[in-house]
């Protein structure tokens, strides 16, 4: 949890875990999980979201979850 002026963390508006952490897919599976086992992937519109988690998402509409534009991912 932050403190008072600290910022927030960024979390993955899906599953509510950090971002920099596993989502919660992950989570419950492995215990240990790398970034290389639960990467994050970006959309053109800049947000962020586990890759797992936006896949499952996608698999029932094309858009982002925050701005509800049509979805593409990010070229990294």
């Amino acid at each position: 949890m932050e403190g008072p002026g600290e910022p927030e963390e960024e979390k993955c508006c899906i599953c509510f875990n950090r971002i920099t952490g596993p989502c919660s897919e992950c989570e419950d599976i492995i215990p240990a999980v790398t970034r290389e086992e639960c990467p994050v992937s970006r959309g053109v519109c800049n947000h962020r979201f586990h890759f797992h988690c936006i896949s499952r998402w996608l698999e029932e509409q094309n858009i982002c979850p925050l701005d509800r534009r049509s979805w593409t991912f990010e070229d990294v």
